[in-house]
């Protein structure tokens, strides 16, 4: 946030998949892929989005 890294996990390790088996988004499979679609959540609240701007990464 504001080039700040806040988290920061590796898709795909043993330790990205626990965490994702013990979260409510085990089924289907969280982030089972390395590309695909960006998705935002609400909870159940009222949201809106303006402005997301979405960048490839650097490699660090």
């Amino acid at each position: 946030m504001n080039g700040r890294i806040l988290f920061s996990f590796q898709i795909g390790t043993d330790e990205w998949n626990e965490m994702v088996e013990a979260s409510k988004f085990n089924d289907p499979p969280f982030a089972s892929t390395l590309s695909g679609h960006i998705g935002l959540q609400d909870c159940g609240d009222w949201v809106a989005f303006r402005n997301i701007m979405i960048r490839k990464p650097d490699s660090r």
